[in-house]
């Protein structure tokens, strides 16, 4: 059985931009808060050049400069016996990775060779499928070893008209 704690990211109710300008700050749950555009004083940024193959067989890459994950996960209120981390878009695209995946990943607050939907999960041990754009949640959950981690993912995005039926 897993246990759900109750810390996340939670995003402003309008979608973020879809470029490098003017994040929105979302919030870390607890009494902690990230503004993504002050987060250069509140963090030290960490620059990740990763590349990933996407399940269309289509590779991309790039360098990005964010908040490490794991200095993320030590000062939030996330439940320091999670596992892993739920991560979601601000569109309910859903990934469960275990926070051992991740202690190299940043929450890229910029794109330094180009544009891109931020803020976003990078993580050199994770693939293309699972570096989420546009997060808008982070979520600790501790599972059990018999827990499925997929059985907490939504991998194809929950459409308003379904969300309805």
């Amino acid at each position: 059985m897993s246990h759900q704690t109750t810390a996340g990211i939670e995003a402003p109710p309008e979608p973020a931009p879809r470029s490098n300008q003017a994040l929105d700050p979302p919030e870390l749950g607890g009494d902690v808060s990230i503004d993504l555009r002050s987060a250069r004083t509140g963090f030290d940024l960490t620059e990740r050049r990763c590349e990933y193959v996407c399940v269309s067989g289509d590779r991309f890459g790039g360098r990005w400069r964010g908040i490490s994950l794991s200095e993320l996960v030590a000062t939030s209120e996330i439940d320091p016996d999670s596992t892993h981390l739920i991560v979601e878009s601000d569109d309910e695209f859903r990934v469960c990775i275990a926070i051992a995946d991740l202690l190299d990943g940043i929450l890229a607050t910029e794109r330094l060779d180009s544009s891109d939907e931020l803020p976003r999960l990078i993580a050199p041990a994770i693939d293309g499928t699972r570096t989420i754009k546009r997060v808008s949640r982070i979520e600790g959950r501790r599972l059990e070893p018999e827990d499925d981690s997929e059985e907490f993912e939504r991998i194809v995005p929950q459409s308003k008209e379904e969300a309805n039926d």
